[in-house]
């Protein structure tokens, strides 16, 4: 079943003052480097405040072994920790940048335009996507605490990505992971540790099909509960079999959730179900009190043939409400898809079915993986 035919009538869309679907996976705008890679959009912030962007976009190179790099601007401003990158190795191959969680503080009242600008060198087309939910703290009586926001590139020895203090005051924790990692050889498995005060939480991963090629892994967006007041650490490593080096990216956030607002995982870097094509990749049960939803998945997939969009959708109550999207240059290769932060807005108290299915042409096996972390959210 191809999702992107189904009619969303009824679909549950829209969103309130505290979360701002800013861009859903809209195709990016077509240009060769240094200039806007999307359409100008508006995001209202009401009184203004702190925010959390929670963003990813993909791009290419005309040429191999170049990074590519890409900057919000909101409200005229751009601010170099809101920005993310990625190391590409092939020429002209479609390659989704780090996903990012990044803490904008504070956002001017009222609306502001918001836009990303690609670096000199990164170019986009229609295939490309950009997806960028804002969470608006500065809306909120008890909001989420954001008590680390930090993006950069990897130590490069010891197999170590970087390691990271932070202090909480004991509530429940949202550690959103992300990273790129590479293989050095052939059709291998590869991933990265995230540790809480030494202890495994998530295992950002992927399958590399092709070896010396920096790739995105399916990072996670974890819950962690019963933490301890006071000072704690994160460390992200590779896995063995896994090279890191200075041209791979990493990201880390940690929001501790305050008042009414609530984090569920469902899926945490979990085995995807072998299907090949049109099918339910995943699924799962969630149970909502009436407050603004924040849906976060990432997942991997590939293609039979080369040159394929891959999609997936995802959908709540069997109606549409968000996507996921990277195009496959090459078949038969393992890529993790771009976007995934849907912004459905208020689901009515009580149980909800929420699925997540391939359009046709996406295939999924047990190589492939997928997270999926639910914010609920109240003012």
């Amino acid at each position: 079943m191809d999702v992107s035919e189904t009619s969303t009538a009824g679909a549950i869309t829209g969103t309130g003052p505290l979360v701002s679907g800013i861009f859903a996976n809209d195709p990016c705008v077509t240009q060769q480097g240094g200039t806007w890679m999307t359409q100008e959009a508006v995001v209202e912030a009401g009184n203004g405040g702190p925010a959390l962007l929670l963003w990813q976009v993909s791009g290419w190179t005309q040429s191999p072994d170049e990074p590519l790099k890409a900057q919000p601007v909101i409200a005229g401003e751009s601010d170099s920790t809101l920005g993310t990158a990625c190391f590409t190795n092939l020429s002209s191959v479609h390659t989704p940048l780090l996903r990012r969680r990044a803490l904008v503080s504070p956002l001017p009242p009222g609306e502001s335009f918001v836009q990303v600008a690609a670096a000199t060198g990164v170019c986009t087309d229609g295939n490309d996507s950009v997806t960028m939910t804002l969470l608006n703290l500065g809306a909120m009586s008890a909001p989420p605490q954001v008590r680390l926001s930090i993006w950069s590139t990897a130590v490069g020895t010891n197999g170590e990505y970087t390691s990271q203090p932070f202090d909480a005051a004991g509530g429940p924790l949202l550690i959103s992971v992300s990273a790129t990692a590479w293989s050095q050889t052939d059709d291998q498995p590869i991933g990265a540790v995230l540790y809480l005060d030494g202890e495994p939480i998530a295992y950002p991963k992927l399958f590399a099909n092709q070896s010396g090629a920096h790739m995105g892994l399916v990072g996670s967006d974890v819950a962690v509960y019963n933490v301890s007041p006071g000072g704690h650490t994160l460390a992200l490593m590779a896995e063995s079999g896994t090279v890191c080096d200075i041209y791979d990216t990493w990201s880390l956030t940690v929001m501790e959730m305050q008042g009414a607002s609530t984090v569920w995982q469902a899926f945490s870097n979990t085995p995807c179900r072998e299907q090949s094509g049109g099918q339910v990749i995943a699924s799962c049960t969630y149970e909502a009190n009436c407050g603004v939803q924040v849906i976060c998945v990432s997942l991997s997939g590939y293609s039979l043939s080369a040159n394929q969009m891959l999609q997936a959708h995802v959908l709540v109550d069997g109606d549409p409400v968000g996507s996921l999207q990277i195009f496959a240059n090459q078949a038969s290769t393992h890529l993790l898809l771009c976007g995934g932060d849907i912004a459905p807005g208020k689901l009515p108290i009580g149980g909800h079915e929420i699925e997540v299915i391939a359009d046709d042409g996406m295939v999924t096996d047990a190589n492939d993986s997928i997270s999926l972390t639910i914010l609920e959210l109240f003012d």
